[in-house]
């Protein structure tokens, strides 16, 4: 059976996306983010009947998408914008159907700001 390979696209423009301040930032927030979580779940504690009940967890979710969001700002108008980097030259262009479009536009909100 004949091996197939990916064909090999080389960057025009070979620039950082971001200045490395700006990533050792965004690196430094993500561990941030990861040791704080660390520690809050390291001081909860366990109840009887805590299985039983379900908790409401829409406040948690809708903060991490807020979170998210916050994340991607930051990114975008931080870092991209300083470097001329478009936001579609990250996540590979436009989109070439309108069903891509409309089956990534299902999922927007669950996964990001990432319009056709």
């Amino acid at each position: 059976m004949p091996a197939v390979s990916a064909p090999e696209f080389a960057s025009p423009n070979p620039k950082p996306v971001a200045p490395a301040r700006h990533t050792a930032l965004l690196a430094a927030l993500f561990l941030g983010f990861a040791v704080s979580g660390a520690l809050f779940q390291r001081h909860a504690q366990s109840t009887p009947g805590m299985m039983q009940a379900h908790p409401n967890v829409i406040p948690l979710y809708l903060s991490l998408i807020a979170m998210e969001w916050g994340l991607f700002l930051y990114v975008w108008k931080s870092g991209l914008d300083r470097t001329g980097t478009k936001v579609s030259e990250i996540i590979g262009g436009r989109w070439s159907s309108r069903k891509m479009c409309s089956l990534i536009s299902a999922w927007l909100p669950a996964f990001g700001p990432y319009g056709c």
